[in-house]
């Protein structure tokens, strides 16, 4: 998944790229968006779409399930492509479902629980649990642990 901007040190000895952000400050802001297709995007869906738009339009196209169903062995060795819907309404359907499961993604500790729901929880069944998995034999990663003589504490 690609990010909407990330913000990196400004090594001097760094080169920019041209999607780059400010000055000769501290950080340098990277649009995770270019140019290019931001420009694109306005002339096919009107001059009001931002990258923020863009980057939602992204997050909720790739949780689409035809998307994910129809394209599931091509996303699993390459990085995905996504088309530019042709119909306006749609990009904007894709941008706000996107900003919607983004947030929801973001906030999940804020909604309320649902009344229905009894989670049944205990910290030995977790660390049960959780040394089962670990202990699971692979031939190959099985040998390489035991080679390279690792250990593994569980939190107490």
């Amino acid at each position: 998944m690609f990010s909407h901007f990330t913000i990196t040190k400004n090594a001097k000895s760094q080169s920019r790229s041209l999607f780059d952000e400010g000055g000769e400050g501290e950080y340098i802001r990277r649009d995770g968006v270019s140019d290019f297709i931001l420009e694109r995007a306005k002339k096919q869906y009107g001059k009001n779409v931002t990258k923020e738009d863009i980057f939602y339009y992204v997050y909720g196209f790739l949780h689409n399930s035809e998307y994910v169903t129809m394209f599931a062995n091509d996303l699993r060795k390459m990085l995905p492509r996504l088309p530019m819907v042709e119909d306006v309404r749609d990009f904007w359907s894709f941008s706000k479902a996107g900003r919607k499961l983004a947030d929801l993604h973001i906030n999940f500790e804020s909604v309320p629980a649902y009344e229905s729901v009894k989670v049944k929880w205990s910290r030995e069944s977790f660390l049960l649990s959780r040394k089962d998995a670990l202990s699971v034999k692979r031939p190959e990663r099985h040998n390489l642990l035991q080679q390279q003589n690792y250990n593994f504490k569980y939190p107490r």
